[in-house]
């Protein structure tokens, strides 16, 4: 079984690499498995919409009652936070709604973020979200050759907004207790990126760090710190004391989730994502497990838990969109594409007891998995 553990040291880095022997790929039919629902977001040619589907010890059922149909208009950036979405839509040169749905307490709405804003070419880079604020990072083109750069933070509650003024072009987003983290890009000089802090109380800059070249992503942790993750390497940055731990990776032993923009944890931390080696996330990406505390990673190849029939004709599968973690019952739920329009949700046992339990054909691609806690 292609089941790779990389274990590296902080700092250094080593790897050593492992491969457990590969089971059948059958259904544990004894598996006591335990009442539960998934909330799916899908992809389809009318526009993102969700639904719920209902596991029981009999396997998974549809419900037909669609939760929210988001609209026509595909979403510009989705960002994730535990049991919420938040999606930024243009809607036109220098608008955008901010829709936000939470699945834990079925609360939606959309509002529009830049309505302060008269006429401008505006571009929206990342978004996140803390309790009722939602922060954006944000580009106007003020001429064919210079552009301005800006924070958003925008209070659900009332409406209201403040901006903070950057020098160089915001890419990514984070927020921790009282600071927000902006991976910056100096684009046209040194093509660095640099971290800038800010209080978001006080809307002002703490630090800035240096952080080098290539980086790929940013995402903060369910214990508060954040990573900045390079290709070959990343950063761990404590978000109260801001000390910083470098870990480096050798060569072909990388647990590859710099590119990764879809990211969930499990209660003890470990987090699911989808992992590709090339330098931009391209399809037949794995789904996969880095454990950040002992820094491992498990590679859940389909060929692991699927043989050829199921995985080239009765399942159909062309690659995963998305990867999640049911708590309940101790699963890792993978959803897919089909090579067609149509997609499917796979659930199996963790490694090193890999199994299948079972599959569920769907008639559209899921992109994003939550499971009830």
């Amino acid at each position: 079984m292609k089941v790779w553990r990389p274990i590296a040291r902080v700092v250094l880095g080593g790897f050593l690499l492992g491969c457990s022997a590969s089971d059948d790929g059958s259904q544990d039919n004894e598996m006591a498995l335990r009442a539960t629902e998934y909330n799916v977001l899908f992809s389809s040619a009318s526009g993102p919409y969700t639904k719920k589907i209902a596991a029981n010890p009999e396997g998974l059922h549809l419900n037909d009652t669609e939760s929210i149909s988001f609209s026509t208009m595909a979403p510009s950036i989705t960002h994730r936070e535990g049991s919420k979405i938040i999606m930024y839509q243009n809607t036109g040169d220098c608008d955008g709604n901010i829709v936000f749905y939470d699945f834990e307490d079925t609360t939606e709405f959309s509002t529009p973020v830049f309505s302060d804003l008269s006429s401008c070419t505006l571009g929206v880079t990342a978004v996140t979200q803390q309790d009722n604020t939602v922060f954006l990072s944000y580009v106007i083109d003020v001429t064919a050759k210079e552009q301005v750069f800006f924070i958003r933070s925008f209070d659900l509650n009332t409406n209201t907004h403040k901006d903070y003024v950057l020098n160089k072009k915001p890419v990514k987003l984070a927020v921790s207790g009282a600071k927000l983290f902006v991976l910056t890009w100096d684009e046209h000089r040194t093509e660095k990126n640099a971290l800038t802090i800010l209080d978001i109380k006080e809307n002002i800059e703490i630090l800035e760090m240096d952080m080098g070249f290539n980086v790929g992503t940013m995402f903060k942790k369910t214990n508060g710190d954040i990573i900045v993750a390079y290709p070959d390497a990343h950063t761990t940055i404590d978000g109260n004391s801001l000390a910083s731990t470098y870990t480096k990776y050798t060569t072909g032993t990388e647990p590859h989730f710099f590119n990764s923009e879809q990211r969930t944890f499990d209660a003890t931390g470990n987090m699911y994502y989808l992992r590709s080696v090339a330098l931009n996330n391209q399809p037949k990406a794995s789904p996969a497990m880095h454990d950040f505390d002992k820094n491992s990673t498990v590679l859940y190849y389909f060929e692991n838990f699927l043989n050829e029939a199921q995985l080239r004709v009765e399942y159909n599968v062309k690659q995963a969109t998305t990867v999640s973690y049911d708590d309940v019952n101790n699963l890792i739920v993978i959803g897919y594409q089909k090579n067609n329009s149509a997609g499917g949700v796979i659930r199996i046992t963790p490694a090193p007891d890999l199994k299948l339990v079972d599959n569920f054909d769907l008639q559209d691609i899921p992109l994003l998995i939550f499971p009830t806690k």
